[in-house]
């Protein structure tokens, strides 16, 4: 015997558009990514964990940690694959041996430009055939999403924090 149910009120997606469409682009951009960087042989979150230390190396683990936004044991295992790899090293620092200082390994800094083409496609194929000032536009709104999540500019939104902290 089924017993059918019929919804009573507006979906999720009616209530939410918005809301209900971003886990669809996080999700379809985060499977390209995959795709894509799965040929250079790194998974999506390494770019930006490289991206940082392109910018400026050795940095201290907990500084990635911080500037990523994620927590300390999701940057811990990314290291310690990427390690393995031969992209990065860590190795303690001289002046306060509980520092772990992360650099890049001459495999971590020839990635720069594989990276650099897989991010310009991720690019491309996200905005597809959108005019420029669309484009334009669809930026503006999303940094503006983006500051608004995250408190207008106050730390990532919730990423380290723990459960209930939050409405």
């Amino acid at each position: 015997m089924s017993s059918d149910h019929v919804a009573e009120g507006p979906s999720l997606a009616e209530i939410g558009p918005i809301s209900a469409l971003v886990p669809e682009l996080v999700m379809g951009h985060r499977g390209l990514a995959f795709t894509l960087m799965r040929r250079i042989g790194i998974s999506p979150g390494q770019e930006r964990l490289l991206s940082k230390l392109w910018a400026s190396e050795p940095l201290p683990q907990a500084v990635l940690v911080r500037e990523m936004g994620i927590e300390a044991p999701t940057v811990t295992k990314m290291l310690a694959r990427m390690e393995k790899a031969g992209f990065v090293e860590r190795r303690r620092s001289d002046a306060d041996r509980r520092v772990w200082l992360v650099s890049l390994t001459e495999e971590g800094r020839a990635l720069r430009e594989p990276v650099a083409r897989i991010w310009a496609e991720l690019e491309r194929r996200t905005v597809g055939d959108m005019p420029e000032a669309d484009r334009q536009t669809f930026q503006r709104l999303l940094e503006e999403a983006v500051a608004n999540l995250r408190g207008n500019g106050q730390a990532p939104p919730f990423a380290c924090e723990a459960p209930g902290d939050h409405p």
